[in-house]
């Protein structure tokens, strides 16, 4: 065929429906993330704690099996709502944490430095779109090692526990649905925000630490000072150790009332989404 004979051919094949366009963001964004071979291994390693704990469960009203192996159940801890509570720490705290660290910070830093947003943003996407996709990019994975793992360890638990015990800790999934869910949002949003700030992987991850352990340490030395304990509001870790309290009824001594991780964190989301939205433009004005 003659070059001038060629004709312009739409696209013809199936096209995604607009609400869902952010998945394919969000897929590629994964497939990135998961590149380096520590984030493959802190996201299997996170695992290790819920089986561990799911065997635990079972042993505990397997009294056969729990015999075989030399054990007493007199001797084992009980499985309420601190046994959930520290599990679910660990998952998102420390599992979450690093991961959130690792893949983070790079999800949005690569497309500012090689100037590929304007080509996003000129496909059938808007910003909301795209910082969507980056989002869920960070909060699927950590949806799978924090609040997924603990819902089935409460299954199992309710199956296999005595009548009653089900009702007394009715509180449960909502505290681990809840608890989760909101540490992934803050994470995941200061993890973008650090990431178009500084437009460098390393960089974003050198801010991200300093933000949470200089919070820490200000807040303290806050409290030092002026003799209060209202220095904690800038702590990230006191704030959601208070959200714990809260959500899981277990008494652990914080100083803040529950009322303050509901009003400061929804106040730092908000504070990420700003610096996304003055970073992230169609298009670069260069002096």
């Amino acid at each position: 065929m003659a070059v001038h004979d060629r004709t312009f051919r739409p696209y013809a094949g199936p096209v995604t429906a607009p609400r869902w366009r952010f998945l394919v963001v969000t897929r590629y964004a994964l497939r990135e993330a998961f590149r380096p071979r520590l984030a493959t291994l802190l996201f299997a390693g996170s695992f290790l704690i819920p089986i561990g704990s799911a065997v635990f469960i079972y042993l505990r009203y397997n009294l056969e099996a729990l015999k075989a192996l030399g054990g007493n159940v007199a001797r084992m801890p009980l499985v309420d709502s601190l046994f959930f509570m520290s599990i679910m720490s660990w998952q998102s705290f420390a599992f979450g944490g690093m991961l959130a660290l690792v893949i983070g910070p790079g999800l949005v830093s690569a497309d500012l430095v090689n100037n590929a947003l304007p080509l996003y943003l000129s496909r059938p996407l808007s910003r909301r779109q795209y910082v969507l996709g980056k989002l869920a990019a960070l909060a699927l994975p950590l949806s799978a090692m924090t609040w997924a793992p603990g819902l089935l360890l409460f299954g199992l638990q309710a199956a296999l526990a005595e009548k009653g015990w089900m009702r007394a800790h009715a509180h449960l999934p909502l505290a681990i649905i809840a608890g989760s869910l909101l540490w992934i949002l803050v994470l995941s949003l200061m993890a973008l925000a650090s990431s178009a700030l500084t437009r460098r992987k390393l960089t974003a991850q050198s801010l991200l630490v300093g933000v949470v352990m200089g919070g820490a340490w200000i807040g303290t030395a806050v409290n030092g000072v002026f003799r209060t304990d209202w220095g904690d509001v800038i702590n990230l870790g006191e704030l959601m150790r208070s959200l714990q309290q809260g959500l899981y009824r277990v008494p652990l001594f914080s100083p803040l009332p529950v009322v303050a991780p509901l009003l400061v964190l929804p106040v730092l989301c908000g504070a990420c989404l700003l610096i996304l939205a003055r970073r992230l433009k169609a298009k670069e004005v260069v002096r």
